[in-house]
This record gives C-alpha cells, structure tokens and sequence, in this order.
C-alpha cells in the first residue's frame, strides 16, 4: 500500500559500553512524528488513534476538527507535523501507523477511611505517528 518501510534497517554504533541505534536514510525519518509524556491516559487516547488509522491526512484533519474529545488536539497538531516533515502536499499522504504506548505514571495519594491511603495512578502517554505516501492510481 505503501512505498514508504515500517521498519527501516538500523545502525548499530558502540562506544564505551554503550550501544545506540539510529535510523538509516533520509527518507525513512521524514514522515515521523513523536509525543512524549502527553498528560492523559494511554487508554483514552487509544479511542481517538483508532479513528484515524489508516485515513488518509486530510480526511483524519477533519474527523478530529469534530470530534469532542480532549486529545483530538494534540493528535491534529501531529499530523500536521508529520505531514510537513514530509515536505509537499498532505493530500496524497495516509496515516500508516499511530501508536500509543505507555508513558510515565505519577503516583498520588489519597486519604481514606481509618488513616489509610488510597494510591492514584496519573498515566501519561507516548504517541509516534507514521504517515505513507498513497498510490498514484
């Protein structure tokens, strides 16, 4: 569906014990986008990435310019970002892949009954986005 890979080949540097991967090529590194640590629950923003998967850019924009959901921003302004890392038109890029994982989890506390504490996870969420171009047919 795509020209673009999913998984590039990787390069593989060592130095003082440490090893470090890097992407190879140009072009594999312009249609991605990252969110780190955004400030809700990977579950939650799950709900929205699915609605976007696989859309094309424009139609995606537009699905989340409607929808009443807090995170419909933050994911706009990704795939605007990533579209531009693209370079060109938006028109004729999909959404090959969004994924949200988890990210660091705050944790809290809350008095309750008879002196004890009830904990309270605040999850944050990583979110990467891929776009591919589409075939011109």
């Amino acid at each position: 569906k795509s020209s673009v890979l999913l998984a590039p080949p990787l390069l593989r540097s060592r130095s003082l014990g440490q090893t470090f991967y890097f992407w190879v090529g140009f072009a594999y590194a312009t249609m991605r986008a990252f969110l780190k640590n955004y400030n809700q629950s990977p579950r939650k923003v799950r709900l929205v990435a699915d609605l976007v998967r696989g859309k094309s850019v424009p139609a995606a924009l537009a699905r989340l310019a409607l929808l009443g959901k807090r995170v419909s921003d933050p994911i706009a302004k990704l795939l605007r970002s990533a579209s531009a890392n693209a370079g060109g038109s938006p028109d004729n890029l999909f959404v090959q892949s969004i994924r949200v994982d988890k990210g660091i989890v705050l944790k809290r506390i809350m008095p309750r009954a008879r002196g004890v504490a009830g904990r309270i996870n605040k999850r944050r969420s990583h979110i990467s986005v891929v776009l591919g171009k589409q075939n011109e047919s």
